[in-house]
Order: structure tokens, then C-alpha cells, then sequence
């Protein structure tokens, strides 16, 4: 078990919380004593195409047949000019453009239930997806 301490100039347990900072002024250090992991990287992925294959079909974005899990990032590039939305009611009018050979990275909470929707104007336009975990 690790434990986590913050501790004044003084030595002294400071009860700051650590979400609201540490103020450098007062020079508080922080300790770490017994096994300590922090990782927020990326461990793998996947990629692949996306096929909008019917026009004013919205598509959700993902690598298979369903989301890859534990994702913490995904990455859309447009072969196509598309648009994208967070559900499958994105249409072209009030989705959000994303022109050919541009990019848009999401930064996910891992397990998050959050969706990616896109969706074309006309038939047979494609996507490039990358999903990291």
C-alpha cells in the first residue's frame, strides 16, 4: 500500500488538498513512501477505416464492432469532408464540420460511455480512426 503525504516548511502534516494545489510559498514538499504507480499513458490501439457507406447515416466512431475498451483517446482523420457529433442524431446540418485531411484527437476517460458520431453528406465517404488504451 502506498500513502501520499504533503508536509509544510515546518515538517509539519499540512492538510492542504492537493486538487487545489500547493502553494510554493510556503514550500510544502510532498512524500511518497511504498509501491507507487502513476500512469496515464497509453499502453495500445488500434486503427483502421471507417466506411460511410450511406449518405445522412450517422456511424459511430470505432475500430471493429464496438469501442475499444479501457480507450482513452481517439483520433478521427478525414479522407472526406464529414461531421461529427457526440450521439446518432448528428446530421450534416447540425454536426460539426470536419473537412478533408483534417484531425480532431478526443481525450476519454477510460470506460467513459462517451460516443463519437459522424456522419456524410453523400455516399461512400471515409474516415481514418485510431483508438489508444
Amino acid at each position: 500500500m502506498a500513502t501520499f503525504s504533503v508536509f509544510n516548511e515546518n515538517n509539519e502534516a499540512d492538510s492542504t488538498n492537493i486538487a487545489d494545489g500547493i502553494d510554493p510559498s510556503i514550500k510544502n514538499r510532498v512524500t511518497l513512501t511504498g509501491d507507487v504507480s502513476f500512469s496515464d499513458g497509453l499502453r495500445g490501439g488500434v486503427f483502421g477505416n471507417l466506411s460511410l457507406v450511406t449518405a445522412n447515416t450517422a456511424y459511430e466512431v470505432k475500430v471493429g464492432a464496438s469501442a475499444l475498451v479501457n480507450r482513452k483517446s481517439v483520433t478521427i482523420t478525414a479522407l472526406d469532408d464529414v461531421f461529427w457529433g457526440l450521439d446518432n442524431t448528428v446530421t450534416t446540418s447540425n454536426g460539426i464540420p470536419l473537412f478533408k485531411n483534417q484531425q480532431i484527437v478526443f481525450a476519454i476517460d477510460a470506460n467513459s460511455p462517451f460516443e463519437i458520431w459522424v456522419v456524410a453528406s453523400s455516399n461512400n465517404k471515409d474516415v481514418r480512426i485510431v483508438e489508444c488504451s
